[in-house]
């Protein structure tokens, strides 16, 4: 088992004619499939040895092209990815050949998605090396959701349901005692700390309560409401502030057991005339950060970026300074008291 990611790779086929036809291309679409069987693996990566024994779930992703503009002579598939009880596999397209990182499932410490109308993006954080990035169409959305939800089960919650079973409380790095594993979420301080967001993003509130239904165990812990900002200084910036005003996205904070959730927008800062649909989702392993910091933005009124660290790399989020948001997260992320 590879406890790093791991380089490799392969040399795939060789492509047909483009005047051939192959199951491949008439299969092809901006949907993600399900492999089931070894013929269902695309041409490039078929000199990959899967063990479909072993295997939980085989993905392969797409390539982000106009089904009108591929032919059968193209590699179609840009990822690979393969979760077994202890490792993930991505095999990345790259021109005629493939690369192949292998993460330990115990290694991983933060996952992170955002979709944007079609456009869908999945990063995942390690102990040891920076973020392994998918990109996806947001079509499928739903087997990343799922293969984002087998990996945190089997890597973040299997300890924490053990305690449970034994009737121990896993609480937050050994502190806070009372958190039991099977606490309900009260509705009153859930409603309260969703109150900033319920007017002008409603989608989160919603996403965020039907996340609440499925997980007793899971609370809001803060919440940030969009916001106007404007820049500090200089002629130009202040004109283009003018004429492209932005705003301070919103999020909300939820923790459960040793896991802190973060939905957000994509983006921490957007163009305020624009209409956002994005949505994002970001999973952090608690006992593997770091530490937590909040660098005032020299370029906008109080608005700080706060950076959660890892190992080999960091999650960035831009808040109002000083508010609730950046609290909680350095409560919770922050560097382990004695």
């Amino acid at each position: 088992m590879a406890n790093a990611p791991q380089a490799g790779g392969g040399t795939g086929t060789v492509p047909p004619p483009h005047s051939a036809r192959s199951d491949e291309y008439d299969a092809f679409g901006p949907w993600i499939d399900e492999v089931r069987t070894a013929d269902q693996i695309p041409r490039l990566y078929r000199d990959y040895l899967v063990d479909f024994a072993a295997a939980r779930t085989i993905l392969k992703i797409p390539r982000d092209i106009e089904r009108r503009k591929a032919n059968p002579g193209m590699d179609l598939y840009d990822n690979l990815v393969i979760l077994t009880a202890e490792e993930l596999t991505i095999l990345t397209r790259a021109e005629a050949a493939y690369t192949a990182v292998t993460l330990a499932l115990g290694d991983i410490v933060a996952m992170r998605t955002s979709v944007n109308l079609l456009a869908g993006r999945l990063d995942l954080h390690s102990r040891s090396a920076g973020p392994v990035v998918v990109r996806f169409n947001s079509s499928s959305r739903e087997r990343i959701d799922a293969l984002v939800d087998q990996i945190r089960d089997r890597a973040w919650r299997g300890e924490r349901s053990a305690g449970c079973a034994q009737g121990g409380d896993p609480g937050w790095r050994g502190e806070r005692p009372g958190r039991g594993c099977d606490r309900a979420a009260d509705p009153d301080r859930t409603e309260a700390a969703l109150a900033p967001l319920a007017e002008s993003d409603l989608v989160l509130v919603n996403q965020t309560r039907r996340d609440l239904q499925a997980d007793p165990a899971a609370r809001v812990v803060a919440a940030q409401a969009r916001r106007n900002i404007s820049v500090k200084a200089g002629a130009r910036a202040k004109f283009m502030s003018w004429l492209r005003p932005l705003r301070l996205t919103a999020l909300a904070v939820v923790e459960s057991g040793e896991q802190v959730i973060i939905r957000s927008r994509a983006s921490g800062i957007a163009q305020r005339r624009m209409a956002d649909y994005s949505l994002a989702e970001t999973f952090i392993f608690a006992p593997a950060a770091t530490g937590v910091t909040a660098d005032p933005l020299v370029t906008y009124h109080d608005v700080t970026r706060v950076s959660i660290t890892f190992a080999s790399s960091a999650i960035t989020f831009e808040t109002v300074s000083g508010c609730g948001v950046q609290r909680a997260l350095a409560e919770r992320l922050g560097p382990r008291r004695a």
